[in-house]
């Protein structure tokens, strides 16, 4: 007798409380009253221990709109992430898809998370490599030295305050202060 195995769904640790219990009294009813759960049940992994088949593994069950996921695929990348479920529905209708719109609407949900994971924008850290010298301009700087407002720059744990260092901050606006990495002392200095 053949055992359908879409039907079952147990976890592993349940399964082994199920034939524990049946080596245990050897009835399929009793064994069901002790875990809990059908005769039927206790009688399928049973069968498929005897049968040395895996009771875990499930047969993967082919879906109508399998064949048009490539088409729905397509569809949410031109489109960006924006297509709406039910122009995909009437799209691939027309294609011959026979399934229902929720279906249609659960797979159009999952492109577009698909989608929206491989646009996603990746923070890297910025790292400093040692040797390196890096300029810090602080504050608003005379016209001829460059812009009013320049960007502070943080290099490998330095961190300038302003009004902190007699050589910068607002009293000394213009000043400009580079900092380098001292090999001998092993650490950031400002030069």
């Amino acid at each position: 007798m053949p055992v359908d195995k879409s039907r079952l769904v147990k976890t592993s640790r349940e399964i082994m409380e199920i034939l524990a219990a049946y080596d245990l009294t050897g009835s399929y009813r009793v064994a069901a009253e002790l875990v809990g759960c059908d005769h039927h049940t206790v009688a399928q992994y049973v069968q498929l221990r005897e049968a040395r088949q895996s009771p875990v593994a499930r047969e993967h069950r082919a879906r109508p709109i399998e064949e048009y996921l490539e088409k729905i695929e397509e569809l949410v990348v031109r489109s960006g992430g924006r297509v709406r479920a039910d122009v995909v529905h009437r799209r691939i209708t027309a294609m011959g898809f026979t399934g229902g719109e929720r279906t249609t609407r659960r797979v159009v949900s999952q492109a577009k998370k698909r989608f929206r994971v491989g646009q996603r924008r990746v923070f890297r850290p910025w790292i400093t490599e040692p040797g390196l010298w890096t300029g810090v301009g602080l504050g608003r700087g005379p016209a001829d030295q460059g812009p009013a407002h320049e960007p502070v720059v943080c290099v490998a744990g330095v961190v300038t305050v302003p009004g902190g260092d007699p050589g910068v901050g607002q009293d000394n606006a213009h000043h400009r202060v580079l900092f380098g990495h001292d090999a001998a002392a092993g650490r950031w200095v400002p030069t």
